[in-house]
């Protein structure tokens, strides 16, 4: 079962006994709490996958970035 939102697919694999609805009502719910707790969600997998190739794999390069761009913002 999968659910797309804006360039996010979440991809859950389940079996007869559970329920579709309750299944797809934890993927909203995570969602928004990603949404929460990662503003930015979309930049940071951004930083990793371009065009649907992995391109950055170091964590210390993706966080450098995000918080160059978290900086820049603020300075706004």
């Amino acid at each position: 079962m999968y659910r797309v939102y804006a360039t996010l697919t979440f991809v859950f694999v389940i079996d007869d006994a559970e329920s579709e609805l309750a299944v797809l009502d934890l993927i909203q719910v995570l969602v928004e709490v990603l949404d929460k707790c990662f503003e930015n969600l979309n930049y940071i997998i951004d930083e990793i996958v371009v065009d649907g190739m992995v391109t950055e794999t170091n964590i210390n390069e993706i966080v450098s970035v995000l918080k160059s761009m978290n900086d820049y913002a603020l300075e706004k």
